[in-house]
């Protein structure tokens, strides 16, 4: 896997896969990922926040069964596969390794699409989102899109209050009182729409954005940092939880 970016790099390793980070420009994110599954295996790639994925892959001899809901998709050859904010997709891989190119960055507007899809395969060399955005508008040829599947508006609107308020002291119990339901209620209704409890989601949100900002190396911020901009109060907390969502340490991400 190759690309032309020339800016600070640093690699990644844990036990089943090798992530190569590039912080492309303030707001983009390059990674190159080799991951070994065991054949027949499924996993998960979600996305959180405002964050998008861009993933441009070439399977190969491979493929790739994706699914959100009820609704899949067979992945092979070269593609483009873009997941906005917030969707759970699901990976069923026929081979024992997979590796693919993705960029991270944020939806700040509305020049992105709302739904996950896959895309041509075409050659880019990215340093800026705006360029993104300008694939979608002009060049980006779709070959399957899947439906938006966020139905529950309750859900929805305890999903934005989080992405709101994330990293900030106010309770879920607050929320749940603002939108005018039960604790209980609020968690049942968002685990059934996102598979996750309110608690998980806010706290990935929250690793997420401390893992964002500590590989941005114009940022100057140290761990502790970090976590507190996060949201955490914790510094042995945070740590717990870095390691529970990345399967490694923070100061493994830091681009020092």
């Amino acid at each position: 896997m190759s690309s032309n970016y020339e800016l600070k790099t640093f690699d990644l390793k844990a036990s089943n896969y090798e992530n190569l980070y590039k912080r492309i420009s303030k707001n983009l994110l390059w990674i190159a990922r080799k991951h070994n599954y065991p054949r027949g295996s499924n996993t998960f790639i979600d996305t959180y926040g405002n964050y998008c994925l861009l993933i441009k892959a070439d399977l190969k001899n491979q493929s790739l069964n994706i699914s959100i809901n009820h609704q899949s998709y067979l992945l092979s050859g070269k593609f483009f596969l873009y997941i906005p904010p917030l969707q759970i997709v699901k990976w069923e891989i026929n081979s024992n390794y997979l590796e693919w190119e993705m960029f991270v960055f944020r939806k700040e507007n509305n020049t992105f699409p709302d739904f996950t899809s896959v895309y041509e395969y075409e050659y880019i060399n990215l340093t800026e989102v705006e360029q993104i955005s300008q694939l979608f508008k002009n060049k980006f040829k779709v070959i399957y899109t899947f439906d938006n599947n966020l139905k529950n508006l309750i859900a929805i609107k305890i999903k934005e209050s989080i992405d709101s308020y994330f990293n900030q002291p106010e309770s879920l119990n607050l929320i749940a009182k603002k939108i005018g339901i039960s604790n209980s209620q609020q968690t049942k209704i968002f685990k059934k729409e996102f598979l996750l409890t309110p608690v998980e989601y806010r706290n990935k949100l929250r690793i997420f954005e401390a893992m964002y900002v500590l590989l941005n190396e114009n940022v100057d911020l140290n761990i502790t940092q970090a976590a507190f901009n996060s949201g955490f109060n914790d510094l042995s907390r945070f740590n717990k939880q870095f390691k529970k969502v990345t399967n490694t340490t923070p100061s493994k991400y830091l681009f020092k």
